[in-house]
Order: structure tokens, then sequence, then C-alpha cells
């Protein structure tokens, strides 16, 4: 940095000191943008995590029961992710341990929408009483 100031204010000097200063501001630019791009994309990051609400149901009478995972396990494991706000990995032990609860305390509307949304991967969703599901 120092010999890229000290050219510029010497007026280079030859072509070869010219070729020098030019990299070096060039590579300069690169870093620069580099760590631009990481602090974007480091925000992004952290906007998207804030965004990922997992709704709180404790007010309704029903669970939706994931009673098969289907033909589309991956697909699954994404929408699980995207509503519940799971990990991919607690995803999987979900999808490892069915039939098993995927969301308590949700009114009928809620949890045939649940069940519309992962009956969408091929998974066998069932929506049932919670006094049914006490297991």
């Amino acid at each position: 940095m120092e010999r890229l100031f000290r050219n510029l204010w010497n007026g280079f000097g030859s072509s070869n000191n010219a070729f020098k200063a030019v990299c070096m501001a060039v590579a300069i630019m690169l870093g620069l943008l580099w760590l631009a791009w990481k602090i974007v994309a480091l925000i992004i990051k952290i906007v998207k995590a804030q965004k990922m609400a997992v709704p709180n149901f404790k007010m309704g009478n029903y669970d939706v029961q994931l009673t098969e995972v289907g033909p589309n396990p991956r697909q699954l494991k994404k929408e699980l992710c995207r509503i519940k706000g799971y990990s991919k990995m607690m995803a999987d032990k979900v999808m490892k341990s069915a039939p098993c609860i995927v969301v308590r305390g949700v009114d009928a509307q809620d949890g045939e929408d649940f069940q519309t949304l992962l009956g969408a991967s091929g998974a066998t969703i069932d929506v049932v009483p919670q006094q049914a599901s006490a297991q």
C-alpha cells in the first residue's frame, strides 16, 4: 500500500512501476469487493433468520401428526424447516420418529392448513384431537 502511494506521488518513474501500481490498486479493489460481499451476505442471513418466526399454537384442541414420511422426504424436510423453523437435523429426527406429533395446540383450520402444506410432499398427515394424541 505504501509503495502504491509512493509511486503515485513520484509519477511512477517507469512503465514497470506504473504496472505494479495498477496491479496493487486492482488487488485492493478486489479485496474490498470481497469484503463487502461477505458483509452483505451476513446481513441477508441475519434478516432471513429474523423473518422465520415459528408460530406459537397453544390455544387449539388439535395436534398435527406425521404418520408416514412418504416418497419425497427431501421436500418434507424443506417444508418442516420452512414452516416450523426446525434445523435440518431436527427435521431428520422428526421424520425418523414418525408417527409423531409435529404441531401441538392448533385449531381445526390451522391443522388443515398444516395438513395441506406438509401433505403436498407426499407425507401422510393427520389432524387429531389432543386427548387422543397423548402418548
